[in-house]
């Protein structure tokens, strides 16, 4: 049995169309639910990226293996995570995320890890990173192919609909003055904090823009 964990930043069950979103933004999400299982009540071991990335890959709450914050860069020795264990059992092993953020936490047990080769490639079509939905997909293709005749376990991690939501044509289709408004509105007269944490309301059209881009990510993510 091969393993492929698909990792979707910042994605909202409540917006998935399998769950009675009134948008179509899943399609290809919807059949995997359709013909697999859908789990409606699950839940995060905490709303940090690094450390709930580490949660999963272990099993284990932050308190124990040790990553609470995005900055922590050492798990706690001892610690054994899933890549580990199927890399014992003669699984082939790779990840590809966000590699500005994944240190050491996640490293653990991955034969290929956010390849040079995959930035290179990125870059030459016109991206830079590792990461992003469709060189995600592309990169993730070649090496599975690669792997075909082992057994494997392959883990990517994308962020497309994370904030701040800066979905590509055709998916979103905002009038781009608004964008440059929300933009210029967001980042000189807010601060991100006070947004997350309710201290300040935005004007209904801000939060309409925004969530008709988080769910353009989506549908985005989703085609890829």
């Amino acid at each position: 049995m091969n393993v492929l964990l698909i990792v979707t930043d910042a994605l909202r069950p409540d917006h998935l169309s399998c769950n009675r979103y009134h948008r179509n933004t899943s399609l290809n999400i919807d059949n995997l639910a359709k013909n697999g299982i859908n789990f409606t009540n699950c839940y995060t071991t905490i709303t940090k990226t690094n450390p709930a990335l580490c949660s999963i890959f272990t099993g284990l709450y932050p308190h124990n293996h040790g990553i609470r914050l995005i900055s922590d860069t050492n798990i706690k020795e001892n610690i054994t995570s899933l890549a580990e264990i199927l890399k014992a059992h003669e699984y082939k092993t790779g990840f590809l995320g966000l590699s500005e953020i994944h240190y050491n936490q996640t490293r653990n047990g991955f034969d290929d890890f956010n390849l040079l080769k995959w930035k290179i490639r990125n870059k030459i079509k016109g991206y830079l990173g590792v990461g992003g939905a469709e060189y995600s997909i592309d990169n993730t293709i070649d090496w599975i192919k690669k792997n075909k005749n082992h057994k494997f376990f392959f883990t990517f991690h994308i962020s497309d609909i994370h904030y701040p939501y800066h979905i590509p044509l055709p998916y979103n289709q905002n009038d781009s003055d608004i964008q440059r408004l929300y933009d210029v509105t967001i980042n000189k007269s807010y601060y991100r904090g006070d947004i997350h944490f309710g201290n300040v309301k935005l004007p209904l059209i801000y939060i309409d823009y925004a969530i008709s881009c988080y769910d353009a990510g989506i549908s985005y993510i989703d085609t890829q």
